[in-house]
């Protein structure tokens, strides 16, 4: 593979000009393939025979499907001393209703004094209005929030006590966010460092961002045509950066150390992508094995986005072993520092190895005090792990601390108690389901049980949303 692996990178020597130009090109290509085929993503997650999952999709095949836009619930507490069905109360709960039904992009907004459908505790006090929007979760402007936000805070007016929470006020993930960008800066100064130039380290950042543009681009038209998890092009983001900045490194350092040699600029080529190339592909195919076999699980979208990373990988690798030799070409002597550039050829490989500066000089104190350095790392390892103990992992976003979004779920506890902003969905079947349900169903806390279907066979308890 070595020899292959040599005469691909002679290669994209030889076609420098062509190798550039065709990268660009798929990247071209996939920008335009994604604007006008890409689709939607999804926010939901299921894995099949469990029995919440079959749950649902039986209460979808009885009574219809019940996914409907983002939404958010408006929580209102009446002053101490009175209730929300008290008339100056109610007044102004229905003025507020009604300005929530005005806002844009609001299809409707339910009146929790409603007697056909009340969401209000037993003693009156505290209720919530659903505020449905015409677009999914995640997809509701920021301007449309901010009017959301705005008429609550006009509410508070009254001497009602007003919040808001739910999927309407949460945003979608996004790529290119302030951790990425930050990732991206750090990135820079430790390639800058370790290169010591920056034009080198740049070269590196820029074809791995190729790949992953090239990676994440297929991954949204792919959009077009299958359902995908909104968090699927973020991983393949992720890990296609990671890796492309790696199997680039091997290259490049390779390809320095044959030229402090004296090795002219096409033999360094080849001889890096034949030998560091041969560990980039043993690597790219390790991770590729290591996502694609996520699929053993059975769970759909962690199958989905095992494969698009692993795809992600495999342009990083094409990218490694094609277009970071012909940039390499281009650069000629210029891959190396200023300083190194007219220095006498080093005898063998280990010698073109820098042995002086920071990193020369970190290198020769660890291999000369290797038992204190290994306790060293681990005793720095077990401090970094601490914070493990204590890890929360969820698929829920948590609102943050005393914000409208945590005081509406506090206030929805309070009135209706904890379990509200966890609910659970249970499915009645056979003979008097209704009837069962109605009965299991603690009215006193102010749940209720609907029948949205007039099959009495089948029952779902509806409970309020989180």
């Amino acid at each position: 593979m070595a020899a292959l692996l040599a005469r691909l990178g002679a290669l994209a020597h030889r076609r420098r000009l062509t190798v550039v130009l065709v990268w660009l090109a798929v990247l071209v290509a996939g920008g335009v393939g994604a604007a006008t085929l890409a689709g939607e993503t999804t926010s939901s997650f299921s894995i099949p025979g469990q029995e919440s999952t079959v749950a649902l999709d039986r209460i979808s095949e009885e009574f219809g499907a019940t996914d409907a836009g983002a939404s958010a619930q408006v929580v209102v507490r009446a002053p101490a001393g009175t209730t929300l069905a008290d008339p100056d109360q109610a007044t102004a709960l229905g003025t507020l209703v009604a300005d929530l039904g005005g806002l844009p992009g609001v299809v409707s907004a339910s009146n929790p004094l409603d007697q056909a459908a009340p969401t209000v505790n037993q003693e009156l006090t505290t209720g919530y209005s659903t505020v449905t929007y015409d677009v999914g979760p995640g997809e509701v402007t920021p301007a449309e929030q901010d009017a959301l936000l705005a008429a609550v805070t006009d509410a508070r007016d009254s001497g009602l006590t007003v919040e808001v929470a739910g999927q309407a006020l949460e945003a979608a993930p996004e790529i290119g966010g302030i951790g990425e960008i930050a990732g991206v800066v750090v990135a820079v100064l430790v390639l800058a460092l370790t290169y010591g130039t920056l034009v080198v380290a740049g070269m590196n950042l820029l074809t791995a961002a190729v790949g992953v543009g090239i990676g994440v681009l297929g991954i949204t038209i792919a959009t077009g045509f299958l359902e995908l998890s909104s968090t699927t092009s973020i991983l393949a983001a992720m890990l296609g950066l990671a890796v492309g900045i790696d199997y680039a490194l091997f290259i490049i350092n390779r390809h320095r150390q044959e030229l402090r040699r004296g090795v002219d600029v096409p033999t360094a080529i080849a001889t890096a992508v034949g030998t560091a190339g041969s560990a980039v592909v043993t690597a790219g195919l390790t991770v590729v094995i290591a996502l694609v076999g996520l699929f053993v699980a059975g769970i759909p979208f962690l199958t989905q986005m095992g494969i698009a990373a692993g795809a992600t990988i495999v342009v990083a690798v094409l990218v490694a072993l094609t277009l970071v030799p012909a940039v390499l070409s281009f650069l000629g002597r210029r891959a190396l520092p200023k300083k190194q550039r007219d220095l006498p050829p080093a005898a063998s490989v280990d010698d073109a190895a820098p042995a002086t500066g920071l990193f020369g000089r970190w290198a020769v104190a660890v291999t000369k005090h290797r038992i204190v350095a290994l306790l060293a790392a681990v005793v720095a390892l077990g401090v970094i792990s601490i914070p493990v103990a204590s890890m929360r992992t969820t698929l829920i976003q948590t609102p943050p601390a005393d914000s409208t979004q945590d005081r509406a779920q506090q206030l929805l506890a309070d009135g209706f108690g904890a379990g509200i902003n966890g609910p659970i969905t249970v499915l009645f079947e056979g003979t008097g389901a209704a009837e069962t349900a109605t009965a299991a169903t603690p009215a006193s806390r102010g749940w209720t049980t609907s029948s949205p279907s007039p099959r009495p066979s089948r029952t779902p308890t509806a409970t309020p949303p989180c």
